[in-house]
């Protein structure tokens, strides 16, 4: 597993190029817009990448799955210690012969999700706790859904996001606002420093009497690609608040030449919900796995 340099970055466009999900934020490393790391298995001629973005961990793990040298440097980053600067990985592959790859690499170490998230003999609080305490010791392998944009349905609903709720504003984000934004799913979870996101990102908010309570923002963007995040307060969730600045930012994307990108959790309700709302159509399912790094 060699590390190659930014000036470099363009050598795994062939493998990136056929990824056809969640690869927003490997682009933005690619583009250099966000900060990560890219590592292949020859600098020559490529046939395997790792690609990670620093800030939020997304990862991805693309190209040829049977070279066994590269494969054992993964299994060291996902249990042992790590080649890369995030905390966490969050791994995507492509193709899908890395899944069977990596369940015979990880074995017993590679956990499925649904195995804690439909324990009936937990409750919610006990659910994380397991999980925070396997994610300890173990991969644990999520589900992601890839979702199609239709444009048309968008359009036609744009009255219905125009008219923002009585007592309610929205803003761009902007110095000010920025540091009134709380919460998972924001600016800082996917940018290194204020001063970059304002400068190369974009993003939403929803305000109630000066409070942020929904907040979309441009999580990673690439050269013509912006991938959606979004994140409500909790006092404010269920009431479709979100659906605002979110189609603020696709109305952004739409703009300026953007593809607006959308991507969640499945067992993510919430994020789902308002997807559909602005036009998204669940199109297929992938693994998603995640560690901590020690």
């Amino acid at each position: 597993m060699i590390e190659i340099e930014p000036g470099q970055y363009s050598l795994v466009l062939p493998l990136v190029e056929k990824v056809n999900f969640d690869k927003v934020f490997a682009q933005a490393v690619i583009d250099r817009i966000q900060n990560g790391s890219i590592f292949v298995d020859d600098i020559q001629n490529p046939k395997t990448a790792f690609i990670s973005h620093f800030d939020s961990g997304f990862s991805l793990l693309c190209g040829n799955p049977n070279n066994d040298l590269f494969n054992q440097s993964m299994v060291e980053i996902m249990l042992k210690e790590a080649y890369t600067k995030p905390k966490h990985i969050r791994l995507v592959t492509f193709p899908d012969s890395w899944n069977k790859k990596l369940q015979n690499l990880l074995g017993n170490q590679l956990i499925d999700y649904s195995e804690i998230y439909h324990n009936p003999g937990q409750d919610k609080d006990e659910k994380i706790k397991t999980l925070k305490k396997v994610l300890s010791e173990n991969v644990i392998a999520f589900e992601r859904v890839r979702f199609k944009f239709n444009k048309v349905f968008f359009i036609d609903q744009n009255d219905s996001f125009a008219s923002l709720p009585e007592g309610y504003e929205l803003k761009r984000i902007d110095d000010t606002i920025y540091s009134k934004i709380t919460g998972k799913i924001v600016p800082s979870f996917s940018w290194d420093t204020k001063e970059n996101f304002l400068n190369k990102g974009v993003g939403y908010c929803l305000l109630k009497e000066g409070m942020v309570v929904s907040t979309s923002f441009s999580s990673f963007i690439s050269k013509d690609m912006i991938d959606v995040g979004i994140e409500t307060d909790l006092n404010y969730r269920g009431q479709g608040l979100g659906v605002f600045p979110a189609a603020a930012m696709i109305h952004y994307c739409l703009e300026k030449g953007y593809s607006p990108i959308w991507g969640t959790n499945s067992d993510n309700v919430g994020s789902r919900k308002v997807a559909n709302k602005l036009g998204y159509e669940e199109d297929f399912y992938h693994p998603f796995y995640c560690s901590v790094l020690r």
